[in-house]
């Protein structure tokens, strides 16, 4: 590779520098969806990669933000993970002697557990739109649709897989339902 392009993916890699320190944490603010904008603005950097990469039959498509999983909405703490999964990756690739988060252990521990919290947060996201969408399907006051409105609303506190689990065990328990016919009605099976 050539030094004018290392150099243009070095002008890339310290934009996502800058985007990482600018985005906030997951919670921190009190919109947990990411600005249209932003999204832009990392997809063209992907793309202008990609194109710099090319030669070296490196492909970056894993790291563009699919607009169809996320039902348009992407949370703020996924929005971290794939600016971090890149970054990290070009670290890695072309720049491993720059440290940015110090990489001692303590840090890695703390940057995984972040991201277990918040692909649990945007799993959460999406069972909720999911159930929204498969709610709209059944009339008001049936059996089915109360069974998903009341499910909406206790995805909010919902912690764990065992947890959603118990939750919608427990509503069907509470409106008469069998499993098989919780199965029938969730959004997800």
């Amino acid at each position: 590779m050539d030094q004018k392009t290392l150099e243009e993916i070095r002008c890339s890699y310290e934009e996502l520098k800058w985007m990482i320190s600018g985005t906030p944490q997951a919670g921190a603010t009190n919109s947990d969806v990411v600005e249209p904008v932003s999204i832009q603005q990392f997809q063209e950097i992907v793309r202008h990669l990609s194109r710099l990469t090319a030669q070296d039959e490196i492909n970056l498509d894993r790291f563009l933000i699919s607009k169809g999983s996320f039902h348009g909405h992407i949370l703020v703490g996924t929005f971290r993970m794939k600016l971090m999964s890149l970054f990290g990756w070009l670290r890695q690739k072309y720049f491993p002697d720059d440290r940015l988060f110090g990489g001692s252990p303590d840090t890695v521990i703390t940057l995984t557990q972040n991201q277990v919290q918040e692909v649990h947060q945007q799993m959460v996201v999406e069972l909720a739109a999911a159930t929204a969408l498969k709610a709209q399907q059944f009339k008001e006051g049936t059996t089915e649709r109360r069974f998903l409105d009341k499910l909406q609303d206790a995805l909010k506190g919902v912690k764990s897989a065992k947890d959603l689990v118990e939750t919608v065990l427990g509503i069907g328990a509470h409106l008469g339902q069998t499993a098989e016919a919780i199965l029938k009605i969730l959004p997800w099976t």
